[in-house]
C-alpha cells in the first residue's frame, strides 16, 4: 500500500490526545455522578442503554477519526489497466495572448472570441491529442499534447495576457516551440494558430519553412479588423484604465495583418481564415482535420495503481452515522450539534480531489527516481490546479531541462520569475542562466546569472558561473604568427628578452581583466553587477513594441 497524500498521517499523532480526552470525559462524567447520588440509587437511575451508549461512542469516534485520515492520506493498492485510445492526428493550438489580443473590434475581444472558438474546435475533437502554447513577446507550453480535453479546456480558459510576462509579438518563437513540443511523434501533426498577425520579433515565415521540413501543417485564424483598433491597458480585475500609445503619445491602432497569416499558412500546405462571429472559419478547419488529416486510432494500455480513499470514506461516515442512530435509537434524541460533523467530514473529503501539493510531491518523487518526462507531466498537473504557483513552473522547468527540452524549460522559469518571491526567483534566474549556459546563449546567462546576484548576492555559485559565462562570452585575442627565429651560431650572444607589445582589444568586447575586475566589485560591493554589465554585455534583443 501507498499513500498519494503521506503527511496526512502525521494526524495520526494526534489520535491519543483524542482518546485520553473522551476516557477523561466519560470518567469525570461518571465521578460527577456520583456524587449526586449513592452508588445504588446511581444504578436505579442510569439504565444499561445509557451505559452502553457511552460505550458506543468510545468506540465509534476513534473508529471514525482512524478512517477519515486513511481516506485523506488517499490510499493506493493493486492495479488495473487504462485504455486510452486516441485519433492519429497531435493539434498543437499556439494561442497569442499579447496586449493586442485584448482590442475589442471583436466581441468581448479578440482574445476571448478566439478562446470561444477553440473551445468549439475541442468539443469536435474527441480521441484527438491537443496541446497549447501561449505566447506574445516569449512563449510556454501551458499544457503539452494529451487526450484530456476536459484539462486542456481549463487551461485554456485560464489564458490571458498577464500570462506572459514579456509582451510584444514573437510568431516565430511560439511556432518553433510547438513544433518542438510535438516530439518525436510519427503521427500526422498539426498546428492552429491563432493570433491577429501583429508581428514584432522574428521571422515567421522561417518558422513555417522549418514546420513545413517536419512534415507539419500550420493553419491559421487571424482575429481583428484591418483598419485597426486602440490596444486597451488592463488593470489586475481586467478592467480599462486607458489605451496604449507611443512616444509622442499618440494612441496605437493594432491591425490584423492577413498578408503574412496567409502567407504562413501557404508555406505549408495549411488554410488561413478570418475569424468572425458566426464561427464558420473553425467549422472549415475542424471539417479539414476530420476528414483529410484524421489518422488511424492509436490505443496504448498502461497499468495504474487503484486509489481506496472511499473506502474509508464510507466508513468514516457509516461511524458518526451509526453513533447519532445509536445515541436516538437508545433515548438519547437525535444530537442535532453533531450534524456539522458530518458537514465537516465532507468537506474534508472533497480535499482528497488532486491538490497542487500532492501533485508536486509526486512529481519530485518521479524527478528523483530519473523519469522525467512523468514527472514534467505531475508538475503541469499541478500547475491546472494552481497556475500562479510558481514551484510548479520551476520544478517543471528542472525536469524538462534534464529530459534536454531546454526552449521549453526557459519558458516555464519565466513563468516562475513571474510569480515567484525574492527567493525562489533568485534560483529560478540562477537555473535559466544555466538552461542558457548549455545553449551556448551566453549574453542571456549573464544577464540570469546578474539578476540572481541582485537577489541573492551571497550565491557563490551564481557568481562561479557568472565567472564562466563572461570567459566564454569574452572573444579569444587575436594571434598573430610570429616567424620562427633563425638559429644563432654557437659564439653569438644570447638573445635579448623583450617586453611583448600588449594587444589591443575590439571595442565592446570582454576581457579576462574585466571578468576578475567584475568579481572583485561584487565582493567589494563598491557598485551593482547590473550597472556594470549593463556597460560591457551586449542586452537580449527585447521587442520594441510590447502589444
Amino acid at each position: 500500500m501507498t499513500f498519494l497524500n503521506p503527511t496526512v498521517l502525521l494526524l495520526f499523532l494526534l489520535l491519543p490526545p483524542l482518546v485520553a480526552l473522551l476516557v477523561w470525559r466519560e470518567r469525570a462524567r461518571q465521578k460527577n455522578a456520583r456524587r449526586l447520588a449513592e452508588p445504588v440509587l446511581l444504578e436505579q437511575l442510569l439504565s444499561p442503554v445509557h451505559t452502553r451508549r457511552r460505550t458506543w461512542e468510545l468506540i465509534l469516534w476513534p473508529l471514525a477519526a482512524v478512517s477519515l485520515i486513511l481516506a485523506l492520506a488517499r490510499p493506493v493498492w493493486g492495479e488495473e489497466p487504462s485504455i486510452s485510445v486516441s485519433q492519429g492526428l497531435s493539434l498543437m493550438v499556439v494561442l497569442d495572448v499579447s496586449s493586442s489580443m485584448n482590442a475589442a473590434d471583436m466581441r468581448p475581444s479578440r482574445l476571448e472570441r478566439a478562446k470561444l472558438d477553440i473551445r468549439g474546435l475541442l468539443s469536435q475533437l474527441e480521441g484527438y491529442e491537443v496541446g497549447l502554447v501561449l505566447f506574445a513577446g516569449s512563449a510556454f507550453v501551458q499544457f503539452p499534447l494529451t487526450t484530456d480535453l476536459l484539462s486542456a479546456e481549463a487551461f485554456l480558459n485560464r489564458a490571458s495576457s498577464a500570462a506572459v510576462s514579456r509582451q510584444g509579438t514573437a510568431i516565430e518563437d511560439a511556432l518553433r516551440l510547438a513544433i518542438e513540443a510535438f516530439g518525436s511523434r510519427s503521427r500526422t501533426r498539426v498546428i492552429l494558430l491563432a493570433t491577429d498577425g501583429e508581428n514584432h520579433v522574428g521571422d515567421p515565415l522561417a518558422a513555417a519553412d522549418a514546420a513545413k521540413a517536419e512534415d507539419i501543417t500550420v493553419h491559421v485564424l487571424g482575429y481583428g479588423e484591418t483598419r485597426g483598433e486602440p490596444v486597451p491597458v488592463l488593470d489586475a480585475d481586467g478592467n480599462i484604465t486607458g489605451y496604449k500609445a507611443d512616444a509622442s503619445g499618440d494612441v496605437i491602432l493594432s491591425a490584423l495583418d492577413e498578408d503574412i497569416l496567409q502567407a504562413v499558412a501557404d508555406r505549408t500546405g495549411g488554410i488561413y481564415r478570418r475569424a468572425g462571429a458566426g464561427g464558420t472559419a473553425i467549422s472549415v478547419l475542424s471539417d479539414r482535420m476530420r476528414s483529410v488529416e484524421g489518422g488511424s486510432l492509436d490505443s496504448a494500455v498502461r497499468s495504474q495503481g487503484v486509489e481506496r480513499f472511499g473506502i474509508f470514506a464510507a466508513l468514516a461516515l457509516l461511524a458518526l452515522s451509526a453513533e447519532l442512530l445509536v445515541a436516538a435509537a437508545q433515548g438519547g434524541g437525535l444530537k442535532i450539534q453533531r450534524v456539522p460533523l458530518l458537514a465537516l467530514l465532507l468537506m474534508g473529503l472533497a480535499g482528497c480531489d488532486v491538490n497542487p501539493a500532492e501533485r508536486i510531491s509526486a512529481g519530485g518523487d518521479l524527478y528523483q527516481r530519473g523519469d522525467y518526462l512523468g514527472a514534467v507531466e505531475a508538475f503541469q498537473s499541478a500547475q491546472a490546479a494552481a497556475p500562479d504557483r510558481p514551484e510548479a513552473y520551476y520544478n517543471a522547468a528542472s525536469a524538462l531541462a534534464r529530459s534536454g527540452q531546454l526552449r521549453r524549460a526557459v519558458a516555464a522559469l519565466e513563468q516562475a520569475i513571474a510569480f515567484a518571491d525574492d527567493e525562489l526567483a533568485a534560483k529560478a534566474y540562477y537555473n535559466l542562466g544555466n538552461v542558457y549556459f548549455e545553449m551556448s546563449r551566453f549574453a542571456e546567462a549573464i544577464s540570469a546569472y546578474q539578476d540572481a546576484l541582485r537577489l541573492n548576492p551571497e550565491d557563490q555559485d551564481a557568481r562561479y558561473n557568472l565567472e564562466l559565462a563572461l570567459r566564454r562570452a569574452a572573444p579569444p585575442p587575436a594571434m598573430t604568427p610570429t616567424p620562427e627565429a633563425p638559429t644563432p651560431p654557437p659564439d653569438a650572444p644570447p638573445p635579448t628578452e623583450t617586453t611583448p607589445a600588449p594587444t589591443s582589444q575590439p571595442v565592446g568586447t570582454l576581457t579576462v581583466g574585466d571578468a576578475e575586475q567584475l568579481l572583485d566589485a561584487i565582493q567589494s560591493k563598491q557598485q551593482t553587477l547590473g550597472e556594470y554589465l549593463r556597460r560591457l554585455t551586449p542586452q537580449p534583443q527585447q521587442a520594441e513594441k510590447d502589444w
